[in-house]
């Protein structure tokens, strides 16, 4: 008489199915806690620690009273020197936000980049931009060949005056009528806004 005896499965194979249904658990569970994480909230903790962001302040008006402030320098790379400087002295000074940094380059081509009257500028020579600014700069970088250049109220040109005053060849300062600050304001127009730092 033979006796037949059911196969019964080893214990470790049920173990084996429980371990497999909690990791996948445990990995579904990360990746939801992962999505909502990276979903915005209008409210709640997370929005009252995120930080404002500062809005892009208008271009100024054309009766803003606008001040010229030129600080020139005997080498091309003295004025972008001299200004890292002032970033590491005061590196929330508003004047390090509106500055254009001028380089003088041979056969008399002027070279502008940085913010000017709120606007972005680039050019690689003045002359062919046909730009009122040539005329302004020009003849305050005789002798220079390099320059830092801030347009914009009086107290914001005083400060990069005073900034700039023991390192530069010579600062002119300069208060320009309405007339002549809204041509200098129309000489970059068409270029970008600049932003303001975030």
């Amino acid at each position: 008489m033979s006796t037949v005896f059911a196969a019964s499965p080893p214990a470790w194979q049920g173990l084996w199915v429980i371990v497999t249904v909690v990791v996948l658990a445990l990995l579904a569970g990360l990746l939801f806690v992962a999505l909502q994480s990276r979903r915005p909230r209008a409210s709640g903790p997370r929005a009252e620690l995120e930080p404002e962001r500062e809005p892009v302040p208008p271009p100024p008006g054309p009766d803003a009273a606008s001040d010229l402030a030129i600080a020139t320098y005997a080498h091309i790379i003295d004025a972008e020197r001299a200004y890292a400087s002032a970033r590491e002295d005061g590196p929330d000074a508003p004047w390090l936000h509106d500055v254009a940094f001028v380089e003088r380059h041979g056969h008399g081509r002027i070279g502008i980049r940085g913010t000017f009257a709120g606007h972005y500028v680039d050019f690689d020579d003045l002359r062919l931009a046909e730009s009122r600014l040539y005329a302004e700069v020009s003849d305050d970088l005789a002798g220079a060949e390099s320059a830092l250049i801030v347009f914009g109220p009086e107290e914001t040109a005083d400060a990069m005056a005073r900034a700039m005053d023991d390192g530069a060849a010579r600062v002119v300062r300069r208060h320009l009528s309405k007339v002549d600050a809204e041509a200098l304001r129309a000489s970059v127009a068409d270029t970008p806004l600049a932003r303001a730092p975030s």
